[in-house]
C-alpha cells in the first residue's frame, strides 16, 4: 500500500489503543518523581471513560517516561 493512500491519523490511534495495556505496565513499572506524576495522569484516565481522555493521558504518560517537555507537545499538536 501506497504511504499516501494510508489513513496515518487513524493507523496510529488505532496502534495506540492497541497498545495501550502494555504501555500502562511499563508507566506503572516506573518509579521516581517521573513515576509519580504518570500516577497522578493515570488516576485521571481511570475516571474516565472517553476513549479521548484516555488517549491523551497515555500519550502525556509517554512523554513524561520519554522525559519529553508536555509543554512543547501541546503546542505542536495545537498547530
Amino acid at each position: 500500500m501506497r504511504l499516501t493512500t494510508t489513513p496515518l491519523t487513524s493507523k496510529f490511534l488505532g496502534e495506540l489503543d492497541r497498545q495501550t495495556d502494555n504501555l500502562m505496565k511499563v508507566f506503572n513499572s516506573k518509579g521516581g518523581a517521573a513515576g509519580r506524576k504518570m500516577a497522578a495522569i493515570m488516576a485521571q484516565m481511570d475516571n474516565n471513560e472517553d476513549i479521548n481522555v484516555r488517549r491523551d493521558c497515555v500519550l502525556s504518560c509517554l512523554s513524561i517516561y520519554l522525559n519529553e517537555d508536555l509543554d512543547t507537545r501541546a503546542a505542536t499538536t495545537n498547530r
